[in-house]
């Protein structure tokens, strides 16, 4: 966009970014144009993309993620402080709790050749739970931030590349938490749910709500048992109904002392119709053993909201389309759209008019491309007219050679490349006489 200027919202959110000095102003003019792209509809997680929405060669932007004069973890500590400040601004204004989600996701790829190369950096074979199979990817641990019932932002995001246990990317994005200025929850599935990441967050003012496995021990009353024995001796009359999206479930809290959360409280329950079925029992234990019931379910459920984030980063944000090679680079490129995604959350610029003008842009482009093209070859389309000759058999030729190349599955020699060709291209009539062997 040489002749359009950034969004002015968009422009005061990167004015903020510490890792620009005034010498880098050129970098982050280039960082809000990425931005700018990604927030408009139709954006597919492309360079290309970014170069048919700004005008600017895609090489640009690739120079751009791979350059090593800057650093760019200061850009998550900065998506992290915008987020902070956005959700405890928001829930305060609600009288809300603010709500911490922690999770990880798999970007799945197609598994490169063995022969390839220059794969992705970081990619790895992982556990999928959606999909219940080995996938090979890349796998991120997300924390998005918001306050109850409202939309999240993204606070945080850790690449893992298998240089570090996932259980230390918990921990430093618990670690870069902005410290609670109000009654604030950390909610995330059994996978975290240990003495090695609770304490973190509990360290920031965060209070954890979370899943847990129904094979842990738990201490109720002083008595050692695992959660599953427990619950059958857990009477039908002694638990609540509560209801969690407008289905109810029989709940049961009891306090048990728990690795890395103590003093606090469990909450085993069933789904009305499934009391005492062990396969649909499901534990919730809480560092506040102060919450009710329905409280703790309604924080847990909460969580969906991750779900909703990591869907709107591949899908809408592009996320799961990326194609660079470098992990530099695809952090760089993540940082930035979640930026995008912060910034179209905070500003709704998902609605602006600029979109319009970016489509207007676009055409102009296009066009002056094709304008381009013809005056290079204007010559050679001239005299067409005049002789009627083209290249068209040439054309033909070569789509006969590639398509014997592709069906053969590529050739070991030349020479034999150059026989087939021959032979396919010389139209030889061979007439072969079918002798049948008898006895």
């Amino acid at each position: 966009m040489k002749n359009i200027p950034l969004n002015e919202q968009v422009a005061k959110y990167i004015e903020r970014l510490a890792m620009f000095e005034a010498s880098q102003q050129k970098k982050a003019m280039l960082v809000g144009r990425m931005m700018v792209a990604m927030i408009l509809p139709g954006y597919c997680g492309k360079l290309t993309d970014i170069e048919r929405r700004t005008g600017m060669s895609r090489e640009t932007f690739g120079c751009l993620l791979r350059d090593k004069g800057w650093d760019d973890s200061a850009i998550g500590a900065f998506l992290g402080v915008v987020a902070a400040e956005a959700a405890f601004a928001a829930a305060q204004e609600a009288a809300k709790p603010v709500i911490v989600c922690l999770d990880d996701t798999t970007d799945t790829r197609e598994q490169p050749r063995s022969g390839a190369a220059n794969p992705s950096e970081g990619m790895g074979f992982h556990r999928s739970h959606k999909d219940k199979k080995t996938v090979y990817g890349h796998q991120v641990a997300g924390m998005p931030i918001g306050a109850t019932g409202g939309g999240f932002l993204c606070h945080g995001f850790r690449i893992y590349d298998k240089s570090k246990p996932k259980i230390e990317l918990a921990q430093e994005l618990a670690k870069s938490l902005h410290l609670a200025e109000t009654v604030s929850y950390a909610v995330f599935d059994s996978w975290y749910a240990n003495r090695k990441v609770i304490p973190y967050f509990r360290e920031r003012g965060y209070e954890v709500v979370c899943a847990l496995k129904t094979n842990r021990l738990v201490y109720p009353a002083g008595h050692k048992m695992q959660i599953k024995e427990f619950s059958k001796l857990v009477a039908e009359g002694e638990c609540c109904l509560v209801t969690a999206n407008s289905k109810k479930y029989y709940a049961y809290k009891f306090e048990a002392h728990l690795a890395g959360i103590a003093n606090s409280a469990v909450l085993i329950s069933w789904p009305e119709e499934g009391f005492g079925d062990e396969k649909k029992m499901r534990a919730f234990p809480c560092s506040d053993a102060s919450l009710s019931e329905q409280e703790m379910v309604g924080i847990y459920i909460q969580r969906w909201g991750i779900e909703v984030f990591f869907k709107e980063c591949k899908n809408a944000f592009g996320a799961k389309k990326i194609i660079l090679r470098t992990l530099c680079g695809i952090r760089r490129h993540s940082s930035a759209f979640c930026c995008s995604f912060n910034c179209a959350i905070c500003q709704s610029l998902l609605l602006l008019p600029l979109s319009g003008i970016i489509d207007t842009y676009t055409v102009k482009y296009s066009l002056s491309k094709l304008a381009k093209t013809l005056a290079n070859h204007f010559d050679n389309i001239l005299n067409y007219f005049d002789d009627r000759l083209t290249n068209a058999i040439l054309e033909g030729t070569n789509n006969i050679t590639q398509n014997l190349k592709t069906n053969a599955r590529g050739f070991r020699y030349v020479e034999y490349f150059k026989t087939m060709i021959y032979f396919y291209s010389g139209d030889f009539n061979i007439d072969v006489d079918l002798v049948t062997h008898t006895k």
